[in-house]
Parts: C-alpha cells; structure tokens; sequence
C-alpha cells in the first residue's frame, strides 16, 4: 500500500496496526477513528466498510468481517478477520441508487405533467359542456338535437376521463383521500356493459 509517498509493509502493520490509519482515504478517517477507540474499549463491530487509498492512488472500498480473539481469561489480545475488495460492489451499488433516483425523478414529472394536462383540459371542456346545455334548450331541429346530445354524452366522457387522469396524478402523488359514496351496483354493471368493446 502507498499512501502520501509512505509505504506499510506487512510486518510494520503486524507491530503497530495503526500505521493503516496512513493509507485511509479521508473520508473514512474519523469513521475508522471512532471504531478504533471502540476497539480499545472491548467494542468491536462485527464489520467495517471503509475506503483506502491504493499504491495505484484509487480509492478502494473494503469490507471487513471481524473476528476478535481472547486469552484464556477473557481479555481481548488480538482481532483476526477477514477483508474484502468491495470497490465492484459500491460502484454496481451507486449506479443502481443513481437510476433509481432517475426513475423517481421521471416519475415526479410524469405525475405533474398528467396534473397539469388534466387541469388544463379541464377549462375547455367544462365551456364546452355549458354551451351544449344551453342548446339543448334551444328550439332545434331534431337531427341539430341529435348532435347537440352526441357532443353533450361525448363531452361527459371525456370529463370522467380527466377526473381518472387528475385521481391517478394525486395518487401518484401521494394526495388521494379516501372516502365513503353509495354504490349501486345494477347501475355500475349496466355503465360497464355499455363502455365495453366486444372483439
């Protein structure tokens, strides 16, 4: 290992382990610090998962699985164990952390786009609907009342599809409440039997 232009040979870090401590990457340099004067206490964990810096000079991330050893009476002499080169892992780990904070990110803009599409359609249409009323009052023809229904029922679809839009963006959000309505079921089957396409 060199660190600084300082190179630790097996056997100097047998005699004074905290000659390590000279090849720790600054960032896990208080955590090291902290377990250490664990150590010294009796308090050891079980692993550690710090950083180092190589001969090559890249930071590498090491897993450590301790495993202390007692004398006869108990008192702790020495800690063995095992380390294990986990800078593949942590970067597999980071890249896996990034996408995901990606794909919340596109999720977030998904949500605000359909809240913002729904909305906006929202204003038009209800113009649309009101004007339909108004002329289903007037004294049409009846082939004129004809349209003025077919837009009317058209309209009112298309308003319940946006208010489906607008409840998947709340709950996307995080913003749906729940709440009580009475249920007819013959009238539900008879809605869905109406909107359903047969192949």
């Amino acid at each position: 290992f060199l660190n600084s232009g300082v190179r630790i040979r097996l056997k100097d870090l047998r005699q004074d382990p905290r000659l390590l401590f000279r090849i720790i990457h600054p960032d896990s340099q208080a955590y090291l610090e902290m377990e250490w004067g664990r150590f010294l206490q009796g308090d050891i964990a079980p692993t550690y998962e710090y950083r180092i810096v190589h001969a090559d000079g890249a930071p590498r991330w090491l897993f450590q699985r301790n495993m202390p050893v007692h004398d006869a009476s108990g008192r702790l002499v020495a800690l063995d164990g095992m380390v294990t080169d986990v800078t593949g892992h942590k970067a597999l780990e980071q890249r896996l952390r990034r996408d995901l904070e990606s794909a919340d990110a596109a999720s977030r803009a998904k949500t605000r786009f359909l809240g913002r599409v729904g909305h906006e359609l929202r204003t038009p249409l209800n113009s649309i609907l009101g004007m339909c009323e108004v002329l289903a009052e007037a004294p049409l023809p009846p082939a004129q009342q004809e349209c003025v229904a077919a837009i009317s029922q058209s309209g009112e679809f298309l308003s319940h599809l946006i208010n489906e839009i607008l409840d998947l963006s709340r709950l996307d959000s995080g913003h749906v409440a729940l709440g009580r309505a009475p249920l007819d079921p013959a009238a539900l089957h008879h809605h869905f039997s109406l909107h359903t396409v047969v192949p």
